[in-house]
């Protein structure tokens, strides 16, 4: 009986050290994987920063551009505005001497008239 305990004892205690080598090598695997994982995380933090760098970027140069091309729109609109404003004012100075000249017409014309009138009276008289 003795022989058989002897036996039993040697089978568990091998299949203790067979499962304690399979757990140590089970946890190894593990740490190999967590290792992975962690360098994984760090790769897609990096990337996600660089992403985030470069949408940045990106952002900064389209609203530079915006900026622009609206500050050049403005400048463009002022321009058009007093270029437009001088043609007004060039159309109401040309428009002003023409009425001066026109009441200037017509006031030698009626002068003329009264005076022909009076002379008219002062004939008849």
């Amino acid at each position: 009986m003795e022989t058989i305990s002897t036996f039993v004892l040697g089978a568990l205690s091998g299949l203790f050290l067979i499962g304690i080598i399979y757990a140590f090598i089970g946890v190894l695997k593990i740490t190999q994987s967590v290792h992975l994982l962690k360098d994984e995380v760090k790769k897609l933090n990096i990337i996600r920063d660089e992403d985030h760098r470069f949408f940045d970027e990106r952002f900064t140069v389209i609203i530079n551009d915006a900026e622009k091309t609206a500050s050049e729109l403005f400048a463009d609109t002022c321009r058009l505005r007093d270029e437009l404003a001088e043609e007004v004012n060039k159309a109401h100075q040309y428009i002003d001497s023409r009425l001066d000249k026109s009441i200037q017409t017509i006031s030698n014309r009626m002068d003329a008239l009264f005076v022909k009138k009076d002379v008219q009276q002062q004939l008849n008289s």
